[in-house]
């Protein structure tokens, strides 16, 4: 009877220490253990969550379960409203263990690094078993502020992800063959003909060749890099933007070529995502710059197989031009000095990159988005593709090298078509070099220089001024507003940093 009740008084302990759960259909039939370190997380969960809660979910909890931890998520799914959230939070002083660090946020992260905020991680790095070495270097210098890693990058699997695709029956129908566009001047005739010769068949003049959003650029990038448009260069010892450069200004005149002409969606700049993507999807555009996953494009029953995927349009002198990304790296994952458990957070982004973390992120849970068949992931039918974003901004990061497994997972979840897809995004991927691996000066955030150039890319591609007469004007105004301290700062940084 005496050992029964040790035995019994044993069992409570440990489940009052360490907790039981059990996983079965991909839910956790415990409740969680009372001793795990809580982890505040402010984040920026921007993608569909399936109609659950941020905070409680089974992957949220699932992977507190791997790591022995609790997690508060902060959310803020708004791009813009998120950016806000992070310098309000900051400014109040109750900061978070750790925080996602998108494109938007990145001039913060310096801030919040000289200023004390943000701890160093190298020496947390140094004896990771995933991270060291399975980020390239590359990524880890987009971290570092002062030589000093204080971010760990979410590094892409598909590094510069963005590509053109244009609709295969409009190419029959109008007898465009593919491989027979490869020039500027080949692919204005290309969209021109999805304009005017009715590749719908309805006998109505209502498509278009291209289309945009309201707040989003890259709709537009067809042809940056085409003109030589998307790059910072040197000229004459000093580091220039590329909207400064005669090369965008071709570019501009070219784009309003597009939109005077109607081969422009004469909408774009107000159109929402959902309505651009609607047209899109509906038939109405013939052609389109976008992610390789189409997420979008086939979560309204568009079709893969209905889309050819173009090599971008070659130079003028005829060498091979890319597709345009901002980074490799989707975010960071920056960890504050107010964390407790700093080590902690680090072993749960090393997990991320390990070979279970890589399964989480990519198929989901056992039992609800996937089986074991012959030793091998299938995921169920109704789950392919299905919130992997949400997972892996949930984690903060995911696995970034595809083996056999992973590749396995992605093959079911975008298709034989999905994979080459990706291999084509990679192949002509290419970024802005010297603005890419720059540090945010704080010195320029006074000036509003992105909303000048915005503002006369606009106007120029809608024909509102007359891009030759208006355009030393505009570079000049912009030089006194701010733009000589830009070309100052940078050029002092390129030329220390060669």
């Amino acid at each position: 009877m005496k050992q029964k009740m040790v035995r019994n008084v044993f069992v409570l302990v440990f489940t009052i220490i360490y907790g039981v759960g059990v996983w079965a259909g991909g839910k956790k039939e415990e409740v969680k253990t009372i001793d795990r370190p809580k982890l505040v997380y402010l984040t920026n969960i921007n993608v569909d969550t399936e109609g659950y809660d941020v905070n409680k979910n089974p992957y949220l909890e699932y992977i507190e379960e791997k790591n022995n931890v609790d997690i508060e998520i902060i959310n803020e799914s708004g791009n813009a409203q998120y950016t806000q959230k992070v310098s309000v939070v900051f400014a109040s002083g109750d900061l978070p263990d750790y925080f996602l660090v998108n494109n938007l946020v990145r001039p913060n992260y310096f801030i919040f690094a000289k200023e004390g905020l943000l701890i160093p991680l190298d020496s947390y790095v140094e004896k990771s078993k995933y991270l060291k070495t399975d980020i390239s270097s590359l990524s880890w210098e987009l971290s570092k502020i002062d030589g000093k890693i204080y971010g760990i990058p979410m590094q892409r699997y598909d590094a510069s992800p963005r590509m053109t695709f244009v609709r295969k029956d409009w190419l029959e129908k109008l007898n465009i063959k593919p491989e027979n566009v490869k020039t500027i001047e080949e692919w204005y005739r290309m969209l021109k003909a999805f304009t005017e010769q009715d590749p719908d068949r309805n006998g109505k003049k209502d498509t278009y060749g291209l289309t945009g959003a309201a707040g989003d650029e890259y709709p537009l990038y067809i042809f940056l890099d085409s003109f030589n448009a998307g790059k910072a260069k040197v000229v004459n010892g000093k580091v220039l933007p590329n909207y400064v450069l005669p090369e965008y200004k071709e570019w501009l005149k070219f784009m309003n070529r597009l939109y005077r002409e109607g081969i422009m969606d004469q909408e774009y700049l107000v159109n929402t995502k959902p309505q651009m993507w609607e047209k899109i999807a509906t038939g109405k555009v013939g052609a389109f710059y976008h992610f390789w996953s189409l997420q979008e494009f086939l979560g309204l029953k568009g079709k893969r197989e209905d889309l050819v995927a173009m090599d971008p349009p070659l130079h003028p002198d005829g060498s091979k031009a890319g597709n345009l990304n901002q980074y490799p790296v989707r975010h960071w994952i920056a960890i504050t000095k107010k964390a407790k458990n700093p080590q902690k957070i680090v072993d749960m982004m090393d997990w991320a990159l390990s070979d279970e973390g890589g399964v989480f992120v990519h198929a989901g849970l056992q039992g609800m988005d996937y089986n074991i068949i012959d030793g091998k992931v299938q995921i169920k039918p109704e789950r392919k593709g299905k919130s992997w974003a949400w997972r892996f901004i949930t984690l903060g990061i995911q696995k970034t090298k595809i083996d056999d497994s992973i590749q396995h997972i992605l093959k079911q979840s975008w298709g034989e078509l999905g994979l080459q897809h990706l291999q084509h995004s990679d192949r002509f991927g290419t970024f802005d070099e010297i603005t890419m691996l720059a540090p945010s000066f704080p010195e320029l955030a006074d000036y509003d220089l992105q909303s000048q150039r915005d503002e006369f890319r606009d106007k120029a591609i809608m024909g509102a001024i007359n891009i030759d007469a208006e355009w030393d004007n505009f570079v000049a105004k912009w030089r006194k507003s701010g733009g000589d301290e830009w070309i100052r700062l940078h050029t002092q940084w390129y030329n220390t940093r060669k």
